[in-house]
This record gives C-alpha cells, sequence and structure tokens, in this order.
C-alpha cells in the first residue's frame, strides 16, 4: 500500500516485504553459499611468464624520473661552486678540480641510491614487490646514478650563464623522461616508441630495474647494459670535467 503522510510504509507491508526477501534468499541458498560457480587462475603455458603488475610496471620508471630530477639539482650545484669562486682557486691550486668533482660524484650517486632504496621499500610495501628481489633492484639503481648524474653535470656545464645551463638541461630531462618510460611504462607504448625509448640512457636503466622486478632479468643479463650506460657516463663525466678545467671555471 501506499505510504502515510509522513512517508512511512505500514508496519504489516514492511513485515510482508521483509518476509518476501527473506524466502527468496532461502531459494538461491544452494546457488550462493557455496557458490555454483568458483573462479580459479588458469596455469600459463610452460614458458611464458605472468605480465607486470601494476607495481612492476610504473615504479621503475617514478624512481628513474626521481633520480634524473635529483641528479638536475646536485648538477646546479656546479654553478654555486662557480659562482663562489671554488673552481677558479682550485684551478691555481695543485690539487687541480678532478677531486672535488669526483667527490660530487660519489656523494651524488650515494644520495640518489638512499632515495631509490626508499622507493623500493615502499613498493615493497604497496606493491607486495617480492622482497628477494629488492637487493639486486637496489644495486642496479646504486650502480646507473653515476651515470645519470654525469650526464646533468655535462648538461650543467655546457650553459654560459646558470639560467641558460638549467634551461639546457630541461630540454634534454623531459624527453628523456618521456621517452624513457616515466611518463608511460613501455608496455603502453607502440612498439617502435619502446624501442626507441629503451635506447636512451635512462630507458636502459628502467628496462633494467623493471626487468629485475619482474623477475625476468637476473644479475649476469644486466652485465652489458650496465656497461652500456657506465661507459656513457664515463663519456659525459670527462667532458664535463674539461668544462669545469676550462671557461666553465673562469668566465
Amino acid at each position: 500500500g501506499p505510504a502515510d503522510e509522513q512517508g512511512f510504509f505500514p508496519d504489516p507491508e514492511l513485515i510482508a516485504l521483509s518476509l518476501q526477501v527473506n524466502e527468496a534468499v532461502k531459494g538461491l541458498q544452494d546457488l550462493l553459499l557455496p557458490p555454483l560457480i568458483e573462479l580459479a587462475e588458469a596455469p600459463l603455458p610452460e614458458g611464458q611468464k605472468r605480465s607486470f603488475s601494476f607495481g612492476t610496471m610504473m615504479l621503475p620508471g617514478i624512481i628513474l624520473m626521481s633520480l634524473m630530477f635529483i641528479a638536475q639539482g646536485l648538477a646546479d650545484e656546479l654553478w654555486a661552486e662557480r659562482d663562489g669562486g671554488t673552481w677558479a682557486r682550485l684551478l691555481a691550486s695543485p690539487i687541480g678540480v678532478g677531486p672535488l668533482l669526483f667527490s660530487k660524484l660519489l656523494s651524488g650517486a650515494l644520495m640518489m641510491g638512499l632515495v631509490a632504496g626508499l622507493a623500493l621499500l615502499a613498493g615493497l610495501l604497496l606493491f607486495d614487490l617480492p622482497l628477494g628481489l629488492l637487493p639486486l633492484a637496489w644495486l642496479w639503481s646504486l650502480a646507473v646514478a653515476p651515470a645519470l648524474l654525469s650526464m646533468f653535470f655535462l648538461f650543467g656545464t655546457l650553459g654560459s650563464t646558470r639560467r641558460s645551463s638549467n634551461l639546457l638541461s630541461n630540454v634534454f630531462l623531459f624527453p628523456l623522461i618521456m621517452a624513457g618510460g616515466s611518463f608511460f611504462p613501455f608496455e603502453a607504448m607502440p612498439d617502435f616508441m619502446a624501442s626507441i625509448g629503451r635506447m636512451t640512457p635512462n630507458g636502459r636503466a628502467v628496462a633494467g630495474l623493471g626487468g629485475i622486478l619482474s623477475g625476468e632479468l637476473g644479475a649476469t643479463d644486466l652485465l652489458l647494459p650496465l656497461a652500456a650506460l657506465l661507459a656513457v657516463g664515463a663519456l659525459c663525466y670527462a667532458m664535463a670535467l674539461v668544462r669545469v678545467r676550462g671557461r666553465f671555471a673562469t668566465s
């Protein structure tokens, strides 16, 4: 029957409706408790690995993007030393600028490694990453950090002013993180874009870290890409050192 003037239904009708619902549920009990259909995870064909989880797909790109932003900030400190006259004074001293630049590389790489370790621990809690894979993932992040930092040392010393160096650094930074799997994972890219992105230094680092976290890559699989990254890093560091010894320190 209709509700009364205050919007309430009469008690007898509510009781009758409850009894009807109860009888309907009893009729479905054999189907629901236990469920007539149970879902089971089908085994994968032999040799095929399960697809990435959200964590293993997104976390490597996020970590490498964070490391690159840190590297950009650390590279800007070279200008702070230059504005304070540190590089010019070291050029006139017996030790030269090499030890200070190298110490900045080591301390910066350790800082980046610490950030990567914290991010991996967060991934362990948020995405249930395999605990046994985290040491290798952290070592990989720590190993690629000097190469990334050396790149930004070079970018930071190419400009004639601090502002132009920051602009030049951004010109390299954002295309690299977009192509290198930080904004969009390689699995979501077209094949030709993913293949190009994996050839960038940070793309190689992302691919290596993703392979570790997915269980597809072991330590021996990483030796060749690590050697390539360190070679690029060594070249960038040598060029940055030449710049610091030259017009960068004295201009």
